[in-house]
């Protein structure tokens, strides 16, 4: 984790926002922010990170459906 960069989580635990915290200091203080998980890990694809019980993990993207769905009919 890089301690710099928090991560603003929604009431479900998904990323609403990357922070630096060096530009934003006061992001620290806030409840809904935690410290990012390591970006240098690779993600799934089709999944999307999560904090479940203050550990972060990559589970399916809930957006999935409606992302394709969009994706088919533009396609058309």
């Amino acid at each position: 984790m890089s301690p710099s960069i928090y991560a603003v989580v929604n009431s479900d635990g998904y990323i609403t926002a990357l922070v630096n915290a060096q530009l934003l200091p006061e992001i620290v203080k806030q409840a809904n922010a935690v410290p990012a998980p390591d970006l240098n890990l690779p993600l799934v694809v089709g999944s999307v990170w999560r904090t479940v019980k203050g550990d972060w993990v990559q589970v399916p993207d809930p957006h999935a459906a409606l992302i394709a769905s969009t994706s088919a009919a533009l396609e058309k």
